[in-house]
């Protein structure tokens, strides 16, 4: 048996304050894989999916549609995979200890991560400015 968490409500876009419900594509009850969409919101700009952040099963829904609902505001009580990384997790718990955090068991670098910035499209193709040395 996982661990017992409530879900929040996520920031979904740069100006969200709050989100109305639209439907639960889960019920309660349902088992979910990190990625799937558990619920549509409409934000002040659009409707956009709600995806698991890790395995799991919905347990109860804390919200129904046509509910406003504040950004970080609990929406349900979800029971964790067994083994799953919490979807909320305090901001410096990560690498707490200074340890690097360890890659995927595939041996590559976290799909979800954000990548590393690369050279410029192009910039090889650019010459380099070069000044005179002062010698």
């Amino acid at each position: 048996m996982g661990a017992l968490t409530r879900l929040r409500l996520p920031r979904l876009g740069e100006t969200m304050d709050e989100a109305r419900v639209v439907e639960w594509l889960k019920p309660e009850g349902a088992s979910f894989r990190r990625g799937e969409v558990l619920l549509e919101v409409e934000t002040d700009k659009t409707v956009v999916e709600v995806p698991a952040l890790q395995d799991g099963v919905l347990l109860r829904h804390l919200v129904q549609p046509g509910d406003s609902v504040a950004l970080d505001a609990e929406i349900a009580e979800v029971e964790a995979a067994a083994g799953a990384e919490s979807a909320v997790q305090p901001e410096d718990a990560a690498g707490a200890e200074g340890t690097p955090q360890p890659e995927n068991s595939a041996g590559g670098a976290d799909p979800g991560a954000e990548p590393e910035p690369g050279p410029e499209p192009g910039a090889a193709d650019r010459p380099v400015a070069r000044t005179p040395s002062a010698s």
